[in-house]
């Protein structure tokens, strides 16, 4: 849906930019080449374009704890097993573990039979989440060692970086949840849900995100800040960039929102854009028309 913004004059840019959008996806021609180096970044007040460098956008999210793009690629070894640490203590454990130590000596993780996985989700979902990872049970399959799950983490100093401007109250969104949560985890990539709707409050957001379980870290911007740099217009609007900060994909998650088509039908512009940032080359659908 066209979520509630602050009242203010939109932005010239922003209508122009959209305005100019078609309804098929706008994809390159050919074999992509390999990533060329990154444009500059748009000028103040203008929206991001496919391949240029995202400024440093901020945003708090629902902790009340800040979030900086220009900070996030800052992710050392110590801060990977520190953040598993964390995610150990909140289960129970009393003592710093390092990275040798086996999972089980995280509390609650195992039972008679050994590691049961679905913990092991748990604990990585809880280590990821300030790194905007999400983790199944494909992710966690040979984990042994604490090591294992900060070794994961650390990829995040390089994993593409997926915005998501979103509303609980937006059908659609609601409907492609899921969906995030399984392209997430199956690439790897970091993913934010981006509270875009002015009319969201913060104990609301707050609130269906935990009875619903959402692994996800929720961006707070409801004076839409960040999403307007962006050029966001709908929820859900899915935004990717690379390694580099690069803007490679905006659009929406998948052409089949109420999952009415056979699953050979269905197009997830979104794992394409992810598959072909891990495979080191272009996606080749840039842009797509959001629904919502």
């Amino acid at each position: 849906m066209s979520f509630h913004r602050p009242s203010r004059r939109p932005r010239l840019a922003l209508l122009l930019a959209f305005a100019a959008l078609a309804a098929a996806p706008v994809a390159l021609a050919g074999d992509p080449p390999a990533a060329p180096a990154p444009n500059p970044g748009p000028a103040p007040g203008d929206v991001l374009a496919i391949g240029e460098k995202a400024p440093d956008v901020t945003a708090t999210d629902l902790d009340g704890k800040p979030f900086a793009l220009a900070t996030a690629r800052a992710l050392t070894a110590d801060d990977a097993l520190a953040a598993v640490n964390a995610a150990a203590k909140a289960l129970g454990a009393t003592a710093a573990l390092a990275a040798t130590d086996g999972l089980e000596k995280v509390p609650g993780l195992k039972d008679d039979a050994g590691l049961v996985k679905a913990k092991v989700v748990a604990l990585a979902v809880a280590a990821g989440r300030t790194h905007g990872l999400v983790a199944d049970e494909t992710t966690v399959a040979e984990w042994k060692t604490v090591g294992d799950v900060a070794t994961w983490v650390g990829k995040a100093a390089e994993a593409p970086i997926v915005f998501v401007c979103w509303s609980p109250k937006c059908p659609t969104s609601k409907l492609f949840e899921d969906r995030l949560v399984a392209t997430a985890a199956r690439r790897g990539a970091r993913m934010y849900l981006v509270a875009s709707n002015a009319t969201d409050a913060a104990d609301d957001l707050k609130s269906y995100v935990e009875t619903k379980e959402l692994p996800f870290r929720v961006l707070v911007d409801a004076e839409q800040k960040l999403t307007d740099v962006f050029g966001g217009k709908r929820t859900p609007h899915v935004f990717v960039l690379d390694a580099r900060n690069v803007l490679r994909y905006g659009g929406t998650v998948d052409n089949d929102a109420p999952m009415t088509e056979a699953e050979e039908k269905r197009i997830s512009y979104l794992d394409l854009a992810l598959a072909a940032l891990a495979e080191g080359r272009l996606p080749e659908i840039l842009l797509t028309t959001p629904v919502g």
